[in-house]
């Protein structure tokens, strides 16, 4: 038996039988086709693990992206009201309650 390339290389003597080399030959085959197998169920396996991460990564980014749009939004929105100027304030509640007193009929 040899080792090179991580791959098992054994040698068979002229003196061995056909059927102990073909016995040896479909160990070897049985035992690559394993190894295939479970790097192929391996690498399937990652790939499902990282597509579901990223599904994960991408769903926790749309919610903070729109959690910072609403809390920036409602900071702009209380920024307005806040720094509004009194005169302003002072004339949108004098149009209301003229259009209240007009709607009830007590300006006419």
């Amino acid at each position: 038996m040899r080792k090179q390339d991580t791959k098992v290389t054994y040698y068979l003597s002229g003196e061995e039988s056909p059927e102990k080399k073909a016995k040896v030959e479909a160990e070897q085959k049985a035992k690559q086709e394993k190894k295939a197998a479970q790097r192929q169920e391996n690498l399937k396996h990652s790939q499902e693990t990282a597509e579901k991460r990223r599904q994960e990564m991408e769903i926790a980014y749309r919610e903070q992206t729109m959690e910072e749009a609403l809390a920036n939004r409602t900071m702009e929105t209380n920024r307005f009201t806040y720094t509004a100027a009194s005169e302003v304030i002072s004339s949108v509640a004098a149009a209301y309650e003229k259009n209240i007193m007009g709607a009830t009929g007590i300006l006419q």
